[in-house]
């Protein structure tokens, strides 16, 4: 790698980073002294004041915020939920070639068995698999043809 002006070195000065948005936030709500915050309450003690001040708004059934503060606390308290694929059963034998089962998807999908991004996916599987098994396939021969013309046959 080339060295230049600005390429960094072990022991280089360089500016500290700052702080995060989060902990600017909870500097600037102990510094006003908002939300009963004194000026050496933690950032758990800050963060705390915070959500309590949201809940508070949340469940204010005149604030006109409330919804956006309920999104906020539970996206904040729970991670939010990852769509999954349910269990899908059709007929695919494991053993038969690559094309054969290709065409057990397809017929899956056709007689409305399984959804058509899941036979999708299945296909590009099998496509993955049959690249994988090349791959594995010709290194065996090169590492053979290396060998055989090395003169350890």
């Amino acid at each position: 790698m080339a060295n230049s002006k600005t390429t960094l070195k072990k022991g280089d000065n360089l500016p500290a980073r700052g702080k995060s948005k989060k902990n600017l936030i909870l500097d600037m709500l102990r510094a006003k002294a908002m939300l009963g915050l004194k000026a050496k309450s933690t950032n758990e003690q800050a963060e705390q004041a915070f959500f309590h001040h949201v809940a508070e708004s949340a469940f204010n059934l005149k604030d006109n915020n409330r919804g956006m503060c309920l999104k906020l606390l539970a996206d904040k308290g729970w991670a939010s939920v990852k769509p999954s694929s349910e269990l899908i059963e059709f007929e695919f034998d494991d053993k038969a070639d690559p094309h054969i089962q290709a065409a057990q998807v397809m017929s899956a999908a056709a007689r409305g068995l399984i959804p058509p991004d899941i036979a999708n996916t299945f296909i590009q599987s099998i496509k993955s698999m049959i690249d994988i098994e090349e791959y594995t396939s010709l290194k065996e021969r090169i590492a053979k043809l290396e060998e055989t013309l090395n003169g350890n046959a």
